[in-house]
């Protein structure tokens, strides 16, 4: 949180967005964080301008459908307290953040933007305050855009008082009022009202009465008006155009700059509102008008783009004016004139439209042109400019393309293109001599943009394949995230489009698999997550074939363990495509996946973590439908307990599941019938959350349509279309409603008079009771005593007896002790006196003073480390008393996780099966954990590593869990230290295959950190890591050097290894000894 924080604060913008991002998974993680989020919030608010803007971030990425009233109460307030300020940029973020929480729908959204609303209005009305003001058009253009239907009560209102700001003395305020202006004749125009033609007068009259004073202020907002009229009111104005059109031009030559430039962006609103009108009128004297406009310095830009806009408009009818236009483009793009500063950013967007407006008849002016361009060097504007001359005038594309090549190619590796193919230069060899440190070369901006250009430019009929190999590949190692970003999209978009992926050649083989193993180290291994992201996302269907390669699929794997959620949902869909390409190789994996994501929505106690599940299991079936098919039942057996979990998010997200579930298994679901639609009729009515309701909408319209039970629903479950309908009536959301209509168009026509009779018997069938789940409870199997020495028996009976008289509980501690002093002696051959002793032991603990129960635990924990495995037939009741007795804040934890570590000692691989059971609650001390030493959490990191192999299913839930302890900044070091040298202890007992993206990439981010012993602890779990990966690290060794190198970390053991992997050479045993690692935690 102190970290997220701190982020929240930088001045760079991008900085505070990630972090904004970060808290908002953070606090869907731990709901238990938010208020103390809203209180570091409430603090920032009360900061300098950076910490201001990171607190509206901040409240922006919390903001969501299922927004409590507590909490939307709060980030009203706390935008308030900037709503207004002396700051615009604030303003304007606040404003917006407002506007979204007005988004969800419900009765607490209805009064927050009538309050609002109001609030606004006041502000208007009130005497001048130019802050105020602009406050109030901010947020009523936000709360117009975000609630339009709520808005549509007060748009009269609105409406009367927009005049104020429309004739304020400050620029944005106006220009604010006109937007605000805009949306809610949007609104206007959307719905039918007997008011329309009443508002539409009303605004153009005050429009013509503000023209006449003269006063420059008056007529700028004016002229917006008109601008936003001719946008939303086209059949009104109609009429009103021609007079329109002369009021606006009357203005051209004011000798205010401001009217200018508005009356230069309204030429292109007026052609574009009717092009027959302006083009018999008016565009001859406006062209002219343009023309000359552009010998102004200051009108020369708005006016380039106003030229442009109006030829799209009129189409051929700007020819007479090409030439006049053309001659101004080419002295503009002259050196003369760009060497004067001009800005050429105007010129080329005025090239594009000029080209969209009368293509191939721009061709004989384009070779000058494209000279003058192209030595205008690389930008985006001219990006933009040949992507729509080569898309309106094709003949110019075989040009366009050689020169964009080769500019593309110097920039890139220093050379001009050469095709595969042509005859070798006298020049040095590109692959060997490749420039591709920046700093020699053009900044970083440059290569960035020529990399984006190259993989988004129509270069068909150029083969780039080993361009892309040679050259853009290498740009995947750069220092700077920006251009490795870039290069890993160029990559894959320009191998997508290209024919190799369909070749069968070696060579052509080769090169694809040279390629995509670059990329799916960048996909796995880099460590900015938008970059493995990228990568990932664009790895779309043509690449299946080569991705089913078993080298491809590992990597795939391991991605599918990354940290960043985002990045687990695109691989996993990757993978569902790949298991029909490579069944043999996938499946198995994938089966392991799947039995993981089960477990996690059944056993974890993190609702986010459960919701992923969800998520990850609604895409693996939608991704691998035919595959998935023969586990539906099973599938559907775990989800159901989970649909009505009290979660929304989690619910939501299962009954998506159970949706494409559906799709999957068809009529396979029907006996299942009578237990989903309950729980979907249920979320139907949950009004608390929208997304619940159109999750459950959806998965009934999957359900019904791939079972076919229509018609059916509505006779069983008679207050299904009354449901329905009432959505229809009140429902706010609009995807809901469209959601809804699909969904009564698939359930079928309904017989009226059936349903009135069926509505009348309805009352009888909903009394039914519901069938009741009763709980099995296994029977403890008690052993007869058979003692072979009669003194023990006699012993232990009586001492039985006092254990058992709760009169005598003064007495039960001594008991306990001589039981164990019994045990001690006998050792094994006290085991058949266990069906005695163990019950009444248990019984004691439930029934104890608090403060004994310590004692209690601990000889438990004896008595087990005796026994060993044959105290197996009591665990259920042991583990009952740990769960009773487990509390955060209680002190006996410690000794509880002795007696479970001496559990899993007796029972070795029998442990395994009663996991699911204790570790959610172990897990959750990581959490809750607040003790000075942190004793509970060091004594959890120790069992984990005690639990061995039986944990190795569970390593998804571990994983997370331990990692993001060691990167937490505010954890004492040491134990930071104990979490990371836990993984390394593992490392030697579990397989961390699948899941070495989520650890090595956190290990990474803990080199950085300037902590010695951190560093060194982590270099030792890196070591560990080897051992176990083997020849599957090498894809993490590139960003694992950088970090060492940077920070000029040296770890003798780590080097030799790695060099010896890299070598293919025996790893040296004494390095991956177990005791090398194990019981480096500190406190054990």
């Amino acid at each position: 949180m102190d970290d997220i924080i701190n982020r929240l604060k930088n001045k760079d913008k991008a900085v505070q967005q990630k972090a904004a991002l970060e808290l908002r998974l953070l606090v869907e993680g731990q709901p238990n964080l938010l208020n103390e989020a809203n209180k570091r919030i409430f603090e920032l608010m009360q900061g300098d301008t950076p910490d201001k803007i990171g607190g509206i971030l901040a409240i922006d990425s919390l903001i969501n459908n299922n927004i409590e009233t507590t909490t939307l109460s709060r980030f009203t307030n706390y935008l308030k307290m900037v709503l207004p300020s002396g700051d615009q940029q604030i303003m304007i973020l606040a404003s917006k953040a407002l506007g979204k929480l007005a988004a969800p729908s419900g009765a607490v959204t209805a009064i927050f933007v009538s309050r609002e609303v109001n609030t606004a209005l006041e502000y208007l009305q009130g005497d001048r305050n130019e802050s105020r003001r602009y406050a109030a058009a901010l947020v009523l253009r936000e709360l117009a855009q975000n609630a339009p239907t709520l808005i549509y009560t007060y748009v009269s209102s609105i409406l009367d008082n927009i005049w104020v700001g429309l004739r304020d003395q400050k620029q944005i305020i106006r220009e604010a009022s006109a937007e605000t202006l805009s949306a809610c004749l949007k609104i206007v125009y959307e719905r039918e009202s007997s008011m329309r033609i009443q508002w539409y007068t009303k605004i153009y009259d005050e429009a013509s009465r503000n023209l006449k004073p003269g006063n420059a202020d008056q007529i700028h907002g004016a002229l917006l008006a008109y601008r936003e009229l001719l946008h939303h009111a086209k059949s009104f104005m109609h009429e009103r155009y021609k007079n329109v059109c002369e009021t606006v031009l009357r203005y051209k030559d004011h000798r205010d700059g401001l009217i200018r430039r508005t009356v230069i962006s309204l030429i292109p609103v007026l052609a574009e509102f009717d092009n027959k009108e302006f083009v018999a009128t008016y565009v001859h004297k406006c062209m002219l008008y343009l023309l000359a406009q552009l010998k102004k310095e200051r009108d020369r830009s708005i006016s380039f783009i106003a030229i442009g806009q109006v030829a799209i408009a009129v189409g051929s009818n700007i020819g007479p004016y090409l030439d006049g236009i053309l001659s101004n483009i080419k002295e503009g793009l002259t050196p003369k004139a760009r060497n004067r500063g001009g800005n050429e950013a105007p010129l080329f967007q005025c090239i594009g439209m000029l080209a969209r407006a009368v293509g191939q008849a721009l061709t004989m002016h384009m070779h000058e042109l494209l000279d003058l361009m192209f030595a205008c060097g690389l930008s985006e504007p001219l990006r933009q400019a040949l992507m729509e001359l080569a898309v309106f005038i094709p003949p110019l594309l075989p040009n366009i393309q050689e020169r964009l090549l080769n500019m593309l190619s110097t920039i890139l590796s220093g050379q001009t293109f050469r095709a595969p193919g042509s005859p070798a230069s006298e020049g040095p060899d590109l692959r060997r001599h490749l420039k591709t440190d920046i700093s020699e070369m053009k900044d970083v901006e440059t290569v960035t943009l020529a990399l984006k250009t190259l993989g988004s430019f129509n270069f068909e009929g150029h083969i780039l394949n080993e361009f892309v190999r040679d050259c853009v590949v290498r740009y995947l190692e750069q220092d700077n995230h920006g251009v490795r970003e870039a290069a890993a999209l160029t990559c894959c978009q320009l191998f997508a489009r290209d024919p190799i992926l369909d070749q069968t050649s070696n060579h052509a083989i080769l090169v694809v698999n040279e390629v995509l193993e670059k990329l799916l180290t960048v996909g796995v291994a880099d460590p900015d997550p938008n970059i493995r992201e990228t990568v990932l996302k664009n790895l779309n269907e043509r690449f299946d074939k080569h991705l089913a390669q078993a080298e491809n699929i590992r990597s795939l794997f391991l991605a599918l363990n990354d940290e960043i959620f985002t990045i687990r949902e695109i691989t996993i869909t990757i993978i569902g495509r790949l298991a029909s390409h490579n069944p043999a190789y996938v499946m198995p994996s994938l089966r392991k996946t799947l039995i993981q994501l089960l477990t996690e929505l059944e056993y974890s106690s993190v609702s986010r973590n459960k919701e992923e599940s969800a998520r990850l299991l609604s895409l693996l079936v939608s991704a691998s439908q035919r595959l998935i098919k023969p586990y539906v039942e099973s599938i559907l057996k775990a989800l159901l307990p989970r649909s009505r979990d009290p979660n929304p998010a989690v619910a939501s997200s299962v009954l998506a599941a159970l949706g494409e579930l559906a799709r999957v298994g068809g009529e396979d679901l029907t006996p299942y019938l009578d237990n989903l639609m309950p729980l979907i009729i249920d979320a139907l009515q949950d009004q608390s959350s929208t997304v619940k309701r159109d999750a459950a909408l959806k998965t009934l319209g999957q359900l019904t349509s791939n079972t076919g039970f229509v018609i059916e629903p509505y006779q069983k479950y008679p207050q299904l279309l009354s449901i329905l309908i009432n959505i229809l009536k009140t429902e706010q959301s609009p995807s809901i409603r469209r959601e809804t209509v699909k969904l009564v168009g698939i359930l079928g026509a309904l017989d009226p008079y059936r349903h009135k009779i069926t509505i009348a018997s309805s009352e009888d069938s909903l009394s039914d009771p519901k069938t009741t789940n009763t709980d099995v409870t296994l029977l403890m199997i008690g052993l007869g005593p058979s003692s072979e020495d009669y003194y023990p028996t006699v012993v232990i009976n009586a001492l039985m007896k006092i254990l058992r008289d709760s009169s005598l509980n003064a007495h039960h501690t001594a008991v306990i002790e001589a039981v164990m002093y019994i045990f001690k002696t006998l050792s094994l051959k006290c085991v058949p006196f266990l069906p005695q002793i163990t019950p009444a032991f248990l019984g004691v603990m439930r029934t104890c003073p608090s403060g004994m129960l310590e004692f209690y635990f601990q000889q438990l924990g004896i008595l087990v480390s005796i026994v060993q495995q044959h105290i197996r037939n009591y665990l259920s009741d042991i583990f009952a008393l740990v769960e009773n007795f487990w509390n955060p804040s209680s002190t006996i934890q410690i000794t509880i996780i002795n007696l479970v570590e001496e559990i899993a000692k007796a029972l070795d691989g029998e442990f395994k099966n009663h996991l699911p059971v204790l570790l959610p609650i172990m897990l959750q001390i990581f959490d809750q954990d607040k003790s000075e030493k942190r004793q509970p959490t060091l004594k959890v990191l120790h069992a984990l590593v005690v639990f061995g192999t039986n944990i190795e299913e569970y390593m998804h839930l571990v994983i997370p869990v331990v990692v993001k302890l060691f990167e937490k900044p505010d954890v004492p070091l040491q134990l930071r230290k104990a979490a990371v040298q836990t993984i390394g202890s593992m490392s030697k007992k579990v397989n961390f295959s699948d899941h070495a993206s989520r650890i090595i990439h956190p290990l990474a981010r803990v080199l950085a950190l300037p902590y010695g012993d951190l560093r060194i602890a982590a270099m030792e779990t890196l070591c560990a890591l080897v051992f176990q990966l083997g020849s599957d690290y090498a894809i993490f060794i590139p960003m694992i050097n950088k970090v060492i190198l940077k920070h000029r970390i040296q770890n003798n053991d780590y080097e030799i290894l790695v060099s010896k992997l890299l070598k293919g050479e025996p790893l040296p045993q004494e390095f991956g000894s177990e005791e090398r690692y194990i019981m480096k935690i500190h406190g054990i």
